[in-house]
């Protein structure tokens, strides 16, 4: 129930009334009282039908400012008042002694002040909470609720600070997290780039290798091809040589193979390597 008004609380309740009703910056009321709605921004005294008397400022034919107000009975009220009401800090006593110090709302006790009840009472001081002229809390009960509430506030604070203490260090592991994954797959890059670069390069060699493979086949195939159209006159010669000799050594028919395998290999060697009179004697001259 307290906390509904914890709102109306005011730390100070040593306010004391120094502006006397009597007097006032404002300039006096003119016309007769019973004309109050032309009564603006001027301080005067009006009896009402109630009998109470009023004496202070007014604002559109209300009591507005600062005034006191004194009733049949003897209770009188000095302090400030708004369209009408006792409304902000205020001094009401009654007859018998009691006496109500703080703030008025609305023509009630409301928010905080001191209620002093006369000897005859036999009552103690209610000092405290006063809500619509009900009294709600005592001044410990406030302080008590204070310290409950800045209490609780700390708590919420710390709880808080300790929420975002988890949140940063979350926070710094997912960004610790983020740079090693990062780090991880510029690592990885770097070794698929290299692993790439390493087969291109191999490939590259292995290409190199290959034209020069072929280069020296298609140079070993010319180098023969030009040894073979070198030598083909002294191929011409060897081979005249030796279709001379088989002419000149087999006879026509009649010849056992194996006499005409022995001239063969006879002629061959006689082509491949022949003596001057073997040049001459089958027709052929250098």
């Amino acid at each position: 129930m307290i906390n509904l008004y914890i709102p109306l609380i005011i730390s100070a309740l040593l306010l004391q009334i120094s502006t006397p009703a009597s007097s006032s910056d404002m300039p006096e009321c003119e016309g007769p009282n019973i004309l109050l709605d032309l009564w603006h921004e001027c301080f005067g005294s009006a009896t009402k039908s109630g009998g109470e008397v009023y004496t202070g400022e007014w604002l559109r034919g209300l009591e507005h400012g600062y005034g006191t107000q004194v009733w049949p009975d003897g209770s009188v009220y000095v302090g400030e008042w708004k369209s009408g009401y006792m409304h902000g800090f205020g001094v009401r006593t009654w007859p018998q002694g009691t006496y109500y110090e703080g703030e008025w709302a609305e023509g009630m006790r409301h928010g905080i002040g001191i209620m002093t009840y006369g000897e005859l009472f036999f009552v103690e001081p209610k000092d405290g909470l006063w809500v619509r002229d009900r009294f709600e809390a005592t001044q410990a009960e406030l302080k008590a609720e204070r310290e409950k509430i800045a209490a609780q506030l700390r708590a919420e604070k710390e709880a808080e600070a300790k929420r975002q203490a988890e949140l940063a260090e979350l926070e710094a592991k997912r960004l610790e997290q983020e740079r090693a994954e990062k780090a991880a797959r510029e690592a990885r890059q770097r070794a698929e780039a290299e692993e790439q670069k390493r087969i291109e390069e191999e490939q590259i060699f292995a290409d190199l290798q290959r034209s020069e493979d072929q280069l020296r086949k298609e140079d070993e195939a010319r180098r023969k091809r030009e040894e073979w159209e070198a030598g083909a006159p002294e191929r011409a010669i060897k081979q005249k040589i030796y279709d001379n000799c088989i002419i000149d050594l087999m006879p026509v028919t009649g010849v056992p193979s194996s006499l005409q395998t022995s001239i063969m290999n006879k002629c061959s060697r006689i082509s491949q390597d022949p003596s001057f009179f073997e040049r001459f004697k089958y027709g052929v001259l250098f």
